[in-house]
């Protein structure tokens, strides 16, 4: 009796020596793309297991726990697994089992935690598109100098004007002649009866 104890003892022993450690309570898994899925191994354990996704509310899997990969290579330590044909359920209480292969689902080197699988995270989609739009090109801004009415004065400045500031103008060189002459016009009759 205590030959058959022992012996199931160390057959207990060398099958929960693979543990799985992600996913876990903590971890789980998103309902898109690849999985991680992450253990550890004893030398003693058998070298290859199939990895079953299973679910304590059967309603999840109606036909049966579903076989995510078969003969992995236990020396990896992880591996990334893809979605079964249907797409990676959502929930709560999914399990991963590391069982013997595809003829026995129910002889179990080790079972991970229970984890939830969740959908995709979208907040982080809608930040990408906010910072994305952060970048682009804002429209052009018109300048404090580009809005200033500039206006055109009624009358521009005629050159008669710009000759009252210092400039000569036909009109007014001849008032300024006329002017001279008319003061030497005195002289000239006093010059004419000296000489005479």
């Amino acid at each position: 009796m205590r030959f058959f104890i022992a012996l199931a003892l160390s057959s207990l022993a060398t099958t929960l020596a693979y543990q799985v450690i992600q996913p876990n309570a903590a971890v789980g898994w998103s309902s898109e793309g690849g999985q991680l899925l992450t253990w550890e191994r004893a030398d003693t354990d058998p070298l290859n297991f199939t990895v079953v996704l299973t679910n304590v509310d059967r309603s999840v899997f109606p036909d049966g726990d579903q076989v995510l990969a078969a003969q992995v290579d236990g020396n990896l330590k992880q591996v990334y697994l893809n979605p079964p044909a249907g797409g990676w359920p959502t929930g709560v209480a999914f399990r991963v089992n590391l069982a013997q292969d595809t003829d026995n689902l129910n002889s179990l080197y080790a079972q991970s935690a229970q984890f939830e699988i969740k959908p995709p995270n979208i907040t982080s989609s809608s930040s990408t598109r906010a910072s994305t739009a952060s970048f682009t090109r804002p429209p052009p801004t018109t300048t404090a100098a580009s809005t200033i009415p500039v206006t055109t004065p009624a009358s521009v400045p005629s050159p008669s004007a710009a000759g009252s500031v210092g400039g000569d103008t036909p009109l007014n060189a001849g008032t300024r002649a006329f002017s001279v002459h008319a003061g030497l016009a005195p002289l000239f009759a006093a010059m004419c009866l000296f000489l005479a």
